[in-house]
């Protein structure tokens, strides 16, 4: 029997989630990949790096970056991204497509007419975000996921509230939807580490502190600026606190501005985007790690904390409870809550047996 032609379409080919998804297929000697985007974004240098074959659309190049013409360029592209998915699947001879972002990718290659189509959800095309246009707020983004939902022949995604959602707003059978936690976390190279930890501690100057580390990218959707807000209280309190937020994005001159405007910019460090590969470094510094977010599927950040053998703090959305058992390995705190998360962060901070027990059975549910 010959190779499997596999199709995968993704209009995020710049994650490292998707390089993890490709490296994972692409090492396989019965599949040939081929990749293929619309998006106008930079891939992933790692992604690059394995030497498949990547093709992108010319339409790839059609973008303009204004409020009032993104809309319309975007829906441009993906319509003739159709046509070009359609002359790349007869050219290559494709036996099955995966494609992610059911709204997007997901839909165009069901509009090629193919079939098997495997659909994947990565959690924010299909959850309530509150700062983002989505199913539960656009009709034509519902249309879309409703037309994705009946047609795709079987459909992923990495958290049982996006299943959750799919079905509630598509009203389709449960048992179409397979739920697994994307790829996980290498528990190899995100592990305990005390060598590191006296290292990247006697490095940053933090021998003497209590380290909280957020590893989320500054957008509205993290909540960063409730947690920012929280501190003062907690400074009042427990003095010896360091913040380091490793991330980049559009928020960051506000959450500077915030660290500035109430006095906490000397316990808050912004060390940017981390490499992927540099992150445990970061992790074994911190003794506490904390997601304010809004809305999520299955968390990497998470289970990449939980593997280093953190404790952590988290807010109260739905997938983290899947996780995260409140007081068992893990403080919940209410999302938009500034005196719960305060309050939260002091007690736990406090409770130094308590942080390395949480942190035990984090580990263990990384390696299970």
């Amino acid at each position: 029997m010959g190779k499997i032609n596999l199709l995968y379409v993704s209009s995020s080919l710049e994650s490292i989630h998707e390089y993890r998804f490709l490296k994972f297929i692409s090492a396989d000697r019965r599949i040939n990949l081929i990749v293929v985007t619309c998006e106008p974004k930079s891939i992933h240098e790692n992604i690059l790096g394995l030497g498949i074959k990547i093709i992108k659309s010319p339409e790839a190049c059609f973008n303009i970056d204004l409020p009032i013409f993104r809309r319309i360029s975007l829906e441009y592209r993906h319509f003739k991204f159709v046509s070009f998915l359609s002359n790349i699947i007869k050219e290559y001879n494709i036996d099955i497509i995966h494609s992610g972002w059911l709204t997007l990718d997901s839909y165009d290659a069901l509009k090629t007419g193919f079939h098997p189509v495997l659909a994947m959800s990565w959690g924010s095309d299909v959850l309530n975000d509150p700062f983002m246009r989505n199913p539960h707020k656009s009709s034509w983004y519902r249309a879309k996921l409703k037309y994705v939902a009946n047609n795709a022949d079987a459909i992923y995604c990495d958290a049982s509230i996006v299943a959750d959602s799919i079905v509630k707003l598509t009203g389709i059978n449960s048992s179409k939807i397979n739920v697994f936690p994307q790829l996980g976390i290498d528990v190899s190279v995100f592990k305990p580490d005390i060598t590191l930890r006296n290292k990247m501690r006697s490095e940053l100057n933090i021998d003497d502190y209590k380290v909280l580390v957020m590893t989320r990218n500054f957008l509205p959707v993290y909540g960063i600026d409730n947690f920012l807000k929280s501190i003062p209280a907690v400074l009042k309190e427990v003095p010896n606190l360091y913040i380091i937020l490793a991330g980049g994005g559009q928020q960051y001159d506000y959450l500077y501005n915030i660290c500035k405007n109430i006095n906490i910019q000397n316990n808050v460090k912004f060390i940017g985007v981390v490499p992927n590969c540099s992150l445990p470094n970061i992790l074994n510094a911190a003794d506490v790690y904390i997601s304010t977010s809004h809305s999520d599927g299955t968390s990497l950040s998470l289970l990449e904390a939980m593997s280093c053998g953190l404790p952590v703090i988290i807010s109260d959305i739905p997938s983290a409870l899947e996780w995260i058992t409140d007081d068992v390995n893990g403080i919940i705190v209410k999302r938009n809550d500034i005196q719960d998360i305060s309050r939260k962060i002091i007690d736990l901070l406090r409770n130094p047996e308590k942080m390395v027990l949480f942190g035990r059975r984090n580990r263990t549910v990384a390696l299970e």
